[in-house]
C-alpha cells in the first residue's frame, strides 16, 4: 500500500519496489549496495521515446553486443566513468549482470 502511495508522487521514470528501515545516517547514494540500469536503443524513429531512448537508425548486432558486454566482468574499477570531482570514497564495482536484448516493435 506504502509504495504504491509514495509511487503516485514520484515522476514516471522513479519507482519505488521495496523498502526497509535504515540507520538514520544511510545516505541512498553512498551506502547502496547493488544498482540496476537499464538502456534502452531503438531502431526505428519514435517520437514517443526520445526522451526514453537512443535512436540510432542502423541496424544492430545484437550477439556482438553480449560479446562485448564480456569484457565488463574483468574489470573492478570504473574511475574512468565517474566524475572528475566526487565525493564517492571508491571507484570499485562488480558488475553481476550486463546484456543486450532485441524486443521487437
Amino acid at each position: 500500500y506504502l509504495s504504491h502511495k509514495l509511487n503516485s508522487f514520484l515522476p514516471k521514470d522513479i519507482a519505488v519496489i521495496d523498502f526497509h528501515k535504515v540507520h538514520d545516517e544511510a545516505h541512498a547514494r553512498f551506502d547502496a549496495k547493488k544498482r540496476t540500469y537499464e538502456y534502452h536503443i531503438h531502431t526505428k524513429k519514435d517520437v514517443f521515446e526520445s526522451d526514453n531512448s537512443w535512436y540510432y537508425q542502423h541496424s544492430l548486432n545484437v550477439d556482438k553486443m553480449n560479446e562485448a558486454c564480456k569484457i565488463l566482468f574483468h574489470y573492478i574499477d570504473f574511475e574512468c566513468f565517474s566524475k572528475v570531482h566526487t565525493d564517492v570514497n571508491t571507484f570499485n564495482c562488480t558488475i553481476f549482470e550486463a546484456n543486450w536484448k532485441q524486443v521487437n516493435d
